[in-house]
């Protein structure tokens, strides 16, 4: 049910540790890949937080190069970003 309701990264990663304690070795694996592919999207959380602190506007610097910088600006909650890469 809440695979099929949520696509959030913490949700896959619960899931995988728990198929993972009853002993359903693939759909564990399948679980923390859902959730390492989510989590690679947003690495820095922005989206989650974004769901918690909705009135916080964000400008992350850390892990922010040219291959992702225009995936950060395009969320809602960000409002520039800043890297020494730049």
């Amino acid at each position: 049910l809440l695979e099929k309701e949520q696509n959030h990264f913490l949700i896959h990663w619960y899931l995988g540790h728990v198929y993972f304690k009853l002993h359903k070795y693939l759909k564990a694996i399948n679980q923390i890949k859902k959730s390492i592919d989510l989590k690679s999207e947003d690495s820095l959380n922005l989206n989650f937080l974004g769901e918690i602190f909705n009135e916080i506007k964000f400008i992350p610097t850390g892990g922010i190069n040219h291959e992702n910088m225009d995936s950060y600006l395009a969320l809602n909650n960000v409002i520039a970003v800043g890297s020494t890469s730049f």
